[in-house]
């Protein structure tokens, strides 16, 4: 039995990173009592009020990063649009903010896409990465027409479809520094 012991350089630092990771969980209780009853909405704005406080509190990063389905309703849609506004003004504030989505698929009304957005200086999308593996029973329903009549399944209304090819998603911060991210 041989062993072999291989030892790698880590690679030469380029810098500092300053990355704001912002909770999905920003939401307290008493606020859920005190705001409309619109999730999507009191999700995106708790979010963004999260993100504006630390910004306000430690100055800008040069990445914000939300959770996914940070804005739970397309956001290039008119439905969506007040989600947008709330993220571009995080992003404004941040400069750039990668954020999960949930973006209309080619069938609007039963298919969705689950999107990273990258966005900078204001709802500006720069890039994006579509989710290729999906969670049966969590972002869409396998056998859905055999599956009908079970009540609970309609919290899932529409089907998450599955990016079709690889992708990467290039993160560009301050000073031009590059963060590769691939899935």
């Amino acid at each position: 039995l041989a062993s072999v012991l291989l030892t790698v350089e880590p690679p030469p630092e380029e810098g500092t990173l300053d990355v704001l990771a912002v909770q999905g969980n920003a939401v307290r209780q008493w606020e859920l009592e005190e705001r409309e009853s619109d999730p999507p909405l009191r999700i995106t704005t708790a979010l963004r009020d999260e993100t504006l406080a630390a910004i306000e509190r430690d100055g800008p990063p040069d990445l914000t990063v939300w959770p996914e389905s940070s804005v739970d309703r397309d956001p290039f849609a008119p439905r969506g649009a007040p989600l947008a506004e709330l993220a571009g003004e995080a992003a404004a504030a941040s400069g750039r903010l990668l954020t999960g989505a949930s973006l209309d698929g080619p069938d609007p009304p039963t298919q969705r896409l689950i999107a990273a957005l990258l966005l900078e200086d204001g709802f500006n999308e720069i890039d994006r990465y579509v989710k290729r593996r999906l969670v049966p029973f969590g972002e869409f329903i396998p056998f859905r027409t055999l599956l009908e009549w079970y009540p609970p399944l309609d919290q899932i209304p529409r089907d998450a479809q599955p990016a079709v090819a690889p992708q990467s998603l290039e993160v560009v911060a301050a000073e031009g520094r590059l963060i590769g991210v691939r899935r």
